[in-house]
């Protein structure tokens, strides 16, 4: 009797992993930023969604990224560029395997990125 349950319990589990996985695979494809802080003073700081973060975090797209005065950040998207964002900058941050858009709201930006890649840019 033992047996037929721990059957039926691993085939119920081999069959929830494998209905499941495509979703999983979806998840995983979804394109993240790596963020890098530098200082100039401990005062600094960066915020992304209103939420004060540190060097190696990665983003998703949408964020609203902040620097301090004392606070430069830079944004790497592995398939599109990279945004270096000035002290004392505020912007909303979009990107997808092929484009980066942003909303400027204050301070300055500097957008590397790869061939092929579209760039839009609203300012304040």
């Amino acid at each position: 009797m033992k047996t037929i349950i721990h059957k039926f319990i691993v085939i119920s589990l081999v069959t929830t992993i494998l209905a499941s996985s495509p979703k999983l695979l979806l998840a995983q494809q979804k394109l993240l930023g790596e963020l890098s802080i530098t200082k100039n003073s401990p005062e600094g700081f960066v915020t992304v969604n209103d939420e004060r973060v540190i060097s190696g975090r990665s983003i998703a797209s949408p964020s609203l990224i902040l620097t301090s005065p004392q606070a430069s950040a830079k944004v790497s998207l592995a398939k599109t560029g990279t945004v270096l964002i000035s002290p004392n900058s505020k912007l909303n941050l979009y990107f997808k395997n092929s484009s980066i858009s942003m909303d400027i709201i204050s301070g300055e930006i500097i957008i590397e990125t790869v061939p092929n890649t579209s760039l839009n840019l609203f300012p304040p």
